[in-house]
């Protein structure tokens, strides 16, 4: 009997030894590596939306520059003769994911307010373009003043 006594005691004994987890600490550090999970993946979702809008608006912008510079080596259109495609240039290349870029007519400009051409040409004129992304997240606008030579 007392090696059966001793038996019991030691197996007791043993038990008592294996501490574990109980179910309450757990759950909750499953609810806590779920939290952060969710933190972690939303602000990774959240980066590449911004970062996607920030390299749209940097093509828009790039793509508007070019134009610019295209019209700004183009030879001047007197006011009477001018419109919205006197200044279209083919030598700028639109990316796929982008609207061409559009001309709003051009204008007559006097330095402080302009006038719909044509009119009478004051030797300056103010060309507005715009290009907008397809999916119409990003839309930029740049106003230029051409000047006769």
């Amino acid at each position: 009997m007392n090696q059966a006594v001793q038996k019991l005691s030691s197996v007791r004994a043993r038990l008592g030894a294996d501490a574990g987890f109980t179910l309450i600490e757990l759950i909750v550090a499953v609810a806590i590596l779920a939290i952060a999970f969710t933190v972690i993946v939303g602000g990774m979702g959240t980066a590449i939306v911004v970062s996607d809008f920030h390299r749209k608006q940097t093509t828009a912008e790039t793509v508007l520059r070019n134009y610019a510079e295209a019209i700004e080596g183009a030879g001047y259109v007197a006011c009477s003769s001018a419109g919205p495609g006197s200044y279209v240039t083919s030598s700028v290349t639109i990316p796929t994911n982008f609207n061409s870029v559009t001309s709003i007519p051009v204008a007559s400009w006097n330095g402080s307010s302009s006038t719909s051409c044509p009119s009478a040409d004051t030797g300056s004129e103010i060309v507005s373009l715009s290009v907008s992304s397809t999916d119409g997240r990003v839309s930029e606008k740049l106003d230029i003043v051409k000047r006769a030579p």
